[in-house]
């Protein structure tokens, strides 16, 4: 009888690892990196995600075959090198160099079961749970893995999800989305997802998403707990005190701004995303820590580049079963770039945690009050009781809150704002009115009326995301219209209702006055057509009990720094521009290679010098 042993690798990254044998019977578990096997024997294939990589050979042959399999695509290859497949630390280099083999029926016999059983293992390992329920409009072909169609709706997911509208108008939907399977509710039913409050959880979803107790991704960790640190900073603190610190964001701003766009009277193009996006890391630093670290070079390089590198890792990590993301963890490019970057931002945060403890017992020897510090690291410190937490966690969660999302909506903005430059006369005139006789107060903010309205506009036209209210379905239920959310999938409502004609005069065009008028003249308009609203209709910062918390400050930083766009600046837009998104999945982006044209005007008022009250 004919003995085999099965090893596993997994491929990916630019170095060797070696683990001890996890599987019973196996010779050992390595994983290692390319040049990888293929069909065509060639050396030179990085596989754009770790590859699974099974070698079975027999104890007394002296050749070996192996099967590859891609969560991307079907491997069909069988490999053969003894040398090289045996020891992969030391032969690695001759995988890419593999020669024919005489097989034996038995050897043949076994290389035909794996090619057939790993990939159909592999998509039910990869798959979630199949359930019953709405129509499922992007199945996987004949031997095709979930996985396969994630990565397919990563590239084409704004034609499926647009596609699978037209195909169920005003009806429930199925998609493999690229963070798993997903049933889309029309609209209408977001009011039926805010009262699921006991089956369906917003916060579960990133805890099934991760193996959260890895180093760089215990932030996310942070959303999945609502009695954390991080969600009582927000709730008690950040959102109560925007009074006290408009001083500080008006600071920071005023030099930003002109670190940024610099003070040329002639036409320049400027990279707006990549500007703003530096704007937004240094105002929101200025509030999150504080200015010992709201222009430290180092931290801002990790604040504006974490939330990146942490989704592709996360996405990357969930192409693989549970069982080997602790594995692939550690060999994937972008887990690794993670992990660093957090072990950065901890020799960081740990500095200045030391640094105010110092302070505090100087004062406490001296007999002098310690110093209060107006800033997110106090208060998570007055939240945490003395409890340990980790501060590293804490200020990487902020980041992948605030930063990246209010970096879009105010980019979407002046590319509107820019498309046609008349738009500027009105909302300058109305900061010239409001601000030099109430100075940076958050009622001044409020005032700002078609400035907001601006925002809100911009955010109709391109919301951030296609499925907004995203729950994971803790429990079988069955919607009002008998759809069924199986156990362990993903539902979400339809976010796209935003540009029905139904609902909204000329929907295609941008008109700043819109949300404007419905509140000067609509029943209700009010309430209902702030940019910070949470209604049924406009669900893009969420809705009911899980409504974004952190939308107040993004809003009052977001027009605090228009404010000093539009009075400093004249803006066009730069040749070849255009205000077409770009996507990530369904989920239309702001594009971040969009250039405008600025240039350096004479002010009508002096923003930096406004006075500021500390209410």
């Amino acid at each position: 009888m004919r003995i085999y042993t099965l090893t596993l690798y997994i491929l990916s990254g630019d170095e060797i690892f070696l683990y001890p044998s996890l599987l019973r019977g196996t010779s050992n578990l390595g994983l290692f990196c390319n040049p990888c096997p293929s069909e065509a024997g060639r050396n030179d294939i990085k596989p754009p995600v770790p590859t699974l990589f099974f070698q079975a050979h027999t104890p007394t042959s002296p050749k070996s075959f192996a099967v590859q399999y891609n969560p991307l695509a079907m491997s069909s290859a069988v490999d053969v090198d003894a040398a090289g497949l045996q020891q992969p630390q030391l032969e690695s280099q001759l995988l890419g160099r593999l020669a024919a083999l005489e097989l034996d029926n038995s050897v043949i016999i076994a290389t035909l079961l794996l090619l057939v059983l790993v990939p159909v293992a592999a998509s039910a390992l990869f798959g979630a749970n199949k359930g019953k329920g709405a129509p499922l409009v992007n199945p996987p072909g004949f031997l095709q893995t979930e996985t396969q169609k994630r990565l397919e709706y990563m590239r084409d997911g704004f034609k499926i999800f647009n596609e699978a509208k037209k195909k169920h108008p005003g009806k429930p939907f199925k998609l493999i989305s690229n963070i798993g399977r997903m049933t889309v509710l029309p609209p209408d039913r977001a009011n039926e997802v805010k009262s699921l409050q006991s089956n369906l959880n917003l916060r579960t979803q990133f805890s099934d998403m991760m193996p959260m107790d890895l180093p760089g991704f215990g932030s996310i960790s942070l959303i999945d707990h609502p009695e954390t640190v991080a969600q009582s900073v927000v709730t008690k603190h950040l959102t109560k005190r925007l009074a006290t610190v408009t001083g500080p964001l008006a600071k920071e701003t005023a030099f930003a701004t002109a670190k940024n766009f610099g003070d040329n009277p002639d036409w320049v193009e400027t990279p707006i995303y990549q500007g703003l996006l530096d704007v937004i890391a240094r105002v929101s630093s200025s509030v999150f820590l504080g200015s010992a670290l709201c222009r430290n070079d180092q931290w801002l390089d990790i604040t504006k580049n974490f939330t990146l590198t942490q989704n592709t890792g996360m996405l990357n990590l969930r192409m693989f079963p549970k069982l080997l993301r602790p594995l692939v963890y550690f060999v994937d490019p972008a887990t690794r770039a993670t992990r660093k970057r957090y072990f950065e931002a901890k020799a960081i945060i740990d500095g200045l945690l030391k640094e105010r403890q110092e302070e505090r017992q100087k004062c406490l020897v001296r007999g002098e009050p310690a110093p209060v510090y107006n800033d997110a690291i106090e208060w998570a410190e007055q939240e945490a009781n003395g409890k340990p937490f980790d501060a590293t966690d804490f200020q990487l969660f902020l980041s992948f809150a605030a930063i990246h999302t209010s970096s879009d909506l105010i980019t979407q903005t002046m590319l509107h704002l820019a498309s046609n430059p008349e738009n500027f006369g009105a909302l300058r005139q109305e900061i010239i009115d409001v601000l030099p006789a109430n100075g940076w107060k958050k009622t001044s903010l409020y005032q700002l009326k078609l400035l907001d309205s601006a925002i809100k506009e911009a955010q109709r036209l391109k919301p951030i995301a296609t499925a907004a209210m995203s729950r994971y379905v803790n429990e079988t239920v069955t919607l009002e219209d008998g759809t069924l959310l199986p156990k362990g999938e993903l539902v979400a409502v339809d976010a796209t209702n935003l540009s029905n004609p139904e609902k909204y005069k000329n929907p295609d065009k941008f008109d700043m006055r819109r949300f404007l008028d419905i509140r000067q003249n609509e029943p209700g308009g009010e309430h209902r057509a702030q940019l910070v609203s949470g209604v049924a209709d406009h669900i893009t910062f969420g809705y009911g009990r899980h409504i974004c918390p952190g939308r107040f400050f993004a809003a009052n930083e977001i027009k605090m720094i228009l404010c000093f766009l539009i009075i400093n600046y004249d803006w066009k837009f730069a040749p070849d521009t255009t205000l077409e998104p770009v996507y990530f999945g369904a989920d239309p982006l702001a594009n971040p290679e969009a250039k405008l044209m600025c240039r350096r005007r004479k002010p009508e008022i002096d923003l930096s010098s406004l006075t500021v009250e500390e209410e």
